[in-house]
């Protein structure tokens, strides 16, 4: 069975947000926190009951309804046959006929589908994978898991690590290798299509975080620095290219992908807020895991895949609320 190609990213249905109209309770939790309580009011939720609701809302036959469904086409180009992505959001090519990989929206202002999230390479989807950097102009990748993990193989070594390699039509060239903190590090590739005669080389930024664990969140005092530099380099990148796009891969592509990008618009979207100029911004600014959460997962099923991950995001949010009202104190 062939999908449709989708002509650019898709603006979605939302089938989750009708149970908010339904629920005045769910209501709020989709409201958030005002970030400057978001330290005391964290420590109040139920964070169970909160993701069993984000699940149960997430997860109806509805959503299934838009999964790709196994075939004779995907299934072998499946990392995991139960993890799917929805056809409306999924990331068409023109030299391969199916990725697994979904485009996902950011909250950044005036801009739509920054990210996609896609599962970690296999032999089998590594020429597709290079075909998606390619053909959607993606400058950076983030790489949140390793080769191995337990001793269970969690993604093809898709990158040339010291002399060049040759994947279906593309040429990889490892341009330069620096470690940014000890469980970071950031790689530039070369890239050229051979099938293009006089084509010159792009560049590509490839940041590898190496202790995000499997079903799992990274250490948040190891690594709060880390995806700090993560959030910023997506932010310098956008803003020397506002069309540049940014593909996220873990070994399934929702759970540890899910977090990441979740935090990302989180940060963003609160920044924006309280750097605006609006009346009364300040005050308004507010935070909403539940409803970051909910929103990535009506893009690719799964999203943000267990309790950990959701209240790694609570955590982090702490963190990086508070290291920000520490830092406007001092200024005054």
């Amino acid at each position: 069975m062939e999908y449709p190609i989708i002509e650019g990213p898709a603006r979605i249905r939302d089938f989750s947000y009708k149970y908010l109209s339904q629920y005045p309770e769910l209501t709020e939790l989709e409201k958030g926190i005002p970030y400057k309580e978001f330290y005391y009011h964290s420590h109040l939720r139920n964070k169970e009951t909160e993701y069993r609701i984000l699940r149960r809302i997430t997860e109806s036959k509805e959503h299934a309804e838009f999964l790709v469904h196994n075939s004779p086409l995907t299934v072998s180009l499946n990392r995991y046959p139960d993890i799917l992505p929805y056809r409306d959001t999924l990331v068409s090519l023109k030299a391969h006929q199916y990725i697994n990989a979904n485009f996902v929206d950011s909250t950044l202002q005036n801009t739509e589908n920054i990210f996609i999230a896609t599962q970690a390479p296999m032999k089998s989807t590594m020429g597709a994978f290079w075909s998606m950097i390619w053909e959607h102009n993606i400058e950076l990748i983030i790489m949140i898991c390793c080769i191995t993990e337990g001793g269970m193989p969690k993604c093809e070594e898709y990158f040339p690590t010291e002399e060049p390699i040759i994947i279906e039509d593309f040429e990889l060239v490892l341009d330069r290798t620096c470690h940014i903190f000890p469980s970071l590090v950031q790689r530039t590739f070369l890239m050229k299509s051979v099938k293009e005669p006089g084509n010159e080389f792009r560049e590509v930024t490839h940041l590898h975080g190496l202790k995000w664990p499997d079903q799992g969140a990274p250490k948040i005092k190891d690594e709060y620095n880390s995806i700090e530099h993560i959030i910023q380099t997506i932010k310098n990148k956008r803003l020397m290219n506002p069309s540049c796009k940014v593909a996220v891969h873990c070994s399934a592509g929702i759970g540890r992908t899910g977090l990441l990008i979740g935090i990302f618009n989180m940060v963003v979207a609160l920044e924006e807020l309280i750097e605006s100029d609006i009346q009364n911004s300040i005050n308004q600014a507010r935070v909403s895991v539940f409803g970051t959460a909910r929103r990535l997962r009506e893009q690719r099923w799964g999203m943000v895949s267990n309790l950990k991950q959701y209240k790694f995001m609570y955590r982090y949010m702490e963190y990086w609320i508070t290291s920000y009202l520490i830092n406007q104190s001092s200024l005054i």
